[in-house]
């Protein structure tokens, strides 16, 4: 299991980004060249000022692909928002 911190900021103005609280965020890690995603996954949490906690069962080494969705208040701020990472 590997730690898993997200940060989640509101553009105000170029020059403002306050912290955002309270979102609901789910995450679905999967490895594509191998068509196979991994178990015992944490989403993360709300922590404190726009940080959220959570796991990642990164079940082999290689390319994973982190699907995420944030969602909060009755909407879905982001739905599918990916970030590829080696591991």
């Amino acid at each position: 299991m590997n730690d898993l911190e997200v940060g989640i900021y509101k553009k105000n103005t170029m020059m403002d980004y306050p912290a955002v609280d309270g979102m609901n965020v789910t995450v679905e890690p999967t490895m594509p060249s191998m068509g196979h995603g991994s178990p015992n996954n944490v989403n993360p949490v709300f922590t404190t000022k726009g940080h959220y906690k959570g796991k990642v069962n990164f079940t082999m080494t290689g390319d994973w692909r982190l699907d995420f969705t944030i969602s909060g208040d009755g909407s879905t701020f982001a739905n599918h928002a990916i970030i590829d990472v080696l591991f």
